[in-house]
């Protein structure tokens, strides 16, 4: 794996920069389009540049990060239509997601965007964002650019610059800011996010004895063209070190999860971690069930299976059992729900379900609650792999949508239930939650959908080698 050829968020995370700017762009004019394709090559000379995964001196870091994105609308316009069709015929299964689109009524429903609920297609890219003097509409959206600074001033600063880099043939269509909550982890929901990652093998280095922390083979992350490959797909060589990933803007209502942990009583930080698989700060359920335990290292947090111990996993339940009936941590939960770790019963039995995974890149929007219960705020960011289709829409539709994820074996009244963090089913008001209290089941009414979907976008994150062919508007030979 060439990491000096692959965009750095697909490596990485950039947690460390605070502070971040997501555009999204209209081509006006193709040719200065492909020519800012150009400048964003790293060694181009330009005063911002696409991040590559090489690993950074000790001690050293970027004054900034970027990553670009390529939408199916913008990759046709870059390459022109017959192009794209040989990229399209050549990688069938990658393109079918990509090409049909986030705003699909069919696959916005698969992802629980259905049509006729708040988060439908026809509802986004409307919170105040939108630049263009045209209606909101994802068809306008042709590349998506990501800026990570360490503060605002520097946000701002090379913002300038790329917007100077990108007015003759790209105007901004929606911007949005994503600014650090306290702790700087932190979703409005009030966890800490971003821990428990899939691990790339050839270039992640995980300590012995983490489960969580072993390594994906590369080719669910980063695309392998050759056909002699063990990919479980075919693609384009255009393809080769890129990724896919679904842009989302996930507004979270705060004020509806809030009154609804208020119902638990002194029960409510339980009920927060029944929900969730994992307390506030991180301490996973099947580690420490009763409260948070601080003295956790980072090994620990991730180091944990549902169906058996996982290597050095500390507190586990006695075999043969374990975990089985998700008495620990319900299957309800977001967390069992996103990464089944060890359980492969879940609905269907597809083995490995590490191709699965989907690579999370997504920060905190908006103000604090407390501070203005009235603003906008959520969760914006990319949601990557090779594979659309079965990495983000699958996790999407079976694991967190579906109201059957793991019956008969789930032991509460849910009977498995929906992911309690999105809320019921788009068609469903509202629907209880029940969890486990000093060995007894309660249950709590009226849960409501605390996430909308106010913004989504299928995006190409191409090779650092695929930013010359789209700067000449060209592709390699297949």
């Amino acid at each position: 794996m060439n990491v000096d050829d692959i965009q750095g968020v697909i490596l990485r995370g950039f947690r460390s920069y605070g502070t971040i700017r997501h555009f999204l762009f209209n081509i006006t004019d193709v040719a200065a389009a492909q020519e800012f394709c150009g400048l964003l090559a790293p060694g181009s000379g330009a005063p911002v540049t696409v991040t590559p995964g090489t690993l950074w001196p000790a001690g050293e870091k970027p004054p900034y990060c970027l990553n670009v994105g390529i939408s199916n609308t913008g990759l046709s316009k870059l390459i022109g239509g017959t192009n794209y069709e040989t990229v399209s015929d050549a990688s069938y299964g990658l393109f079918t997601t990509f090409g049909t689109g986030a705003a699909d009524p069919g696959i916005a429903k698969n992802v629980g965007d259905t049509a006729g609920t708040p988060s439908a297609p026809e509802n986004w890219w409307k919170n105040g964002n939108w630049k263009l003097p045209s209606p909101p509409s994802t068809s306008l959206l042709d590349v998506l650019v990501t800026l990570y600074a360490p503060d605002a001033c520097a946000r701002d600063t090379y913002s300038q610059k790329l917007l100077e880099m990108s007015a003759p043939g790209l105007a901004p269509a929606f911007v949005l800011d994503c600014d650090p909550l306290d702790p700087p982890d932190s979703i409005h929901f009030g966890y800490v996010d971003g821990i428990s990652q899939p691990k790339i093998a050839g270039y992640d280095n995980p300590k012995a004895g983490m489960f969580d922390d072993q390594p994906v083979p590369s080719y669910y992350f980063v695309i392998d063209p050759d056909p002699n490959g063990p990919a479980p797909y075919t693609a384009h060589p255009l393809l080769g070190n890129g990724c896919f990933g679904a842009f989302r803007v996930l507004h979270q209502d705060s004020a509806a999860f809030e009154a609804f942990l208020a119902k638990a009583g002194d029960d409510a930080d339980l009920v927060a971690s029944k929900m969730c698989g994992r307390w506030k700060d991180g301490t996973p359920l099947e580690v420490s069930p009763d409260k948070p335990d601080p003295s956790l290292s980072a090994g620990d947090i991730v180091n944990f299976n549902y169906l058996s111990a996982s290597p050095n996993q500390v507190n586990p339940l006695p075999a043969p059992d374990f975990d089985t009936s998700g008495v620990r941590c319900p299957y309800a939960s977001h967390t069992r729900r996103t990464n089944p770790r060890d359980d492969v019963k879940v609905k269907p039995y597809d083995p490995p379900f590490a191709e699965h995974r989907v690579m999370r890149r997504a920060f905190a929007y908006g103000p604090p609650f407390a501070k203005d219960p009235a603003a906008d705020r959520g969760l914006a960011g990319l949601f990557m792999g090779a594979n659309l289709q079965d990495q983000f829409v699958f996790l999407m539709q079976t694991w967190v949508q579906s109201g059957s994820y793991r019956v008969p074996y789930d032991a509460s009244p849910n009977g498995s239930g929906i992911d309690p963090l999105f809320g019921p089913q788009p068609d469903q008001d509202s629907t209880d939650f029940s969890y486990l209290s000093n060995g007894e089941y309660k249950t709590i009414p009226g849960m409501t959908r605390f996430v909308r979907t106010d913004g989504g976008l299928f995006v190409f994150l191409p090779s650092i080698t695929a930013l010359g062919f789209l700067a000449k508007g060209s592709i390699p030979a297949s």
